[in-house]
């Protein structure tokens, strides 16, 4: 695949540059089989017709394209065949990145994570004559990006350096708003911290229904995990604190000892496990992202062979 944007190390914006996509040139997105639809691309859409994928011959009938006829066949047979090959078409690619205010609380660690994954992404997608359309806000107002070729990843470059935090979270929202925009069933990508306030249970009850392949990647810190990103700096430490939700400004007075701690630390872990069981139950393909690690050798993980098959 050729490089999308001129090679070098000349900065997109802050967060993206050319080296970034020099490092998913390689990298594709195959579904098995697609919908029919307008466009031409790189994936088997289940119908007959012309085409290079070569599929199978069948006896001609009065009527069929004689540009298909096999005429090898012809001299050595006798007898007409039509050769008849895949119709490859495009796969059409829904980013939905979540950017509610807890992505960008203390720092913008897990922001710039799941914006240079929604980059990172929408590149792989475009690198191969599909066409991504990048959600992010959640209303229904809000037109996607819509991302094809070079000229779609300097405008999507543009919109996600100058996004910032759009409230709270809830990813059923975000899902419902791009309804419009799936006409065909394709590939549904949600990138998020995934901490919403009804729960894990209501976003898979929100997207059990979606006839699109799901993938989903899981934005956190390794210090979520011991609470040291909940209890700014004051993870080990006791004493009464009054803690504030980043996002719906709800307050909690708690005696943070070491029991607390622990309570939870058990409460991530099984965050942690329902978020693998979501996957599960969606028959999604999914991945956690550690934002303070180097994160494309982590999406590389999910291209086996340099190829992601859905």
């Amino acid at each position: 695949m050729p490089c999308l944007l001129p090679c070098g190390t000349e900065p997109l914006s802050t967060l993206f540059n050319a080296e970034l996509l020099a490092s998913v040139e390689a990298l594709t997105i195959r579904a098995r089989r697609v919908r029919r639809g307008p466009l031409h691309g790189e994936h088997r859409a289940g119908e007959s017709g012309s085409g290079l994928e070569f599929r199978e011959h069948r006896p001609y009938t009065p009527g069929d394209d004689l540009a298909r006829v096999d005429w090898n066949v012809f001299r050595r047979s006798g007898r007409l065949y039509s050769r008849l090959a895949d119709v490859m078409r495009d796969m059409p690619v829904r980013i939905h990145l979540d950017l509610s205010d807890s992505l960008w609380h203390e720092s913008r660690a897990r922001a710039d994570a799941a914006r240079v994954a929604a980059f990172a992404i929408a590149a792989v997608v475009c690198g191969h004559e599909d066409q991504a359309q990048v959600f992010f806000g959640g209303s229904a107002n809000d037109e996607p990006v819509r991302v094809r070729g070079r000229t779609g990843l300097l405008t999507l470059a543009a919109a996600l350096e100058a996004a910032g935090p759009h409230g709270a979270t809830d990813i059923a929202a975000c899902f419902e708003a791009a309804a419009p925009y799936r006409r065909r069933p394709g590939l549904s990508v949600i990138i998020s911290d995934f901490y919403d306030p009804r729960g894990l249970a209501a976003v898979v009850e929100a997207l059990r229904s979606s006839r699109d392949r799901l993938l989903l990647l899981r934005v956190f810190t390794p210090a979520e995990r011991g609470g040291a990103s909940v209890v700014t700096g004051a993870a080990m430490a006791t004493g009464e604190l009054r803690l504030f939700d980043c996002e719906s400004g709800a307050a909690v007075t708690l005696d943070l000892d070491a029991s607390a701690l622990a309570a939870y630390r058990a409460a991530y872990a099984a965050f942690e496990q329902a978020f693998d069981e979501a996957l599960v139950h969606l028959g999604a393909v999914g991945l956690s992202l550690d934002a303070d690690a180097a994160l494309l050798p982590q999406l590389e993980a999910l291209f086996p062979a340099g190829s992601l098959v859905l």
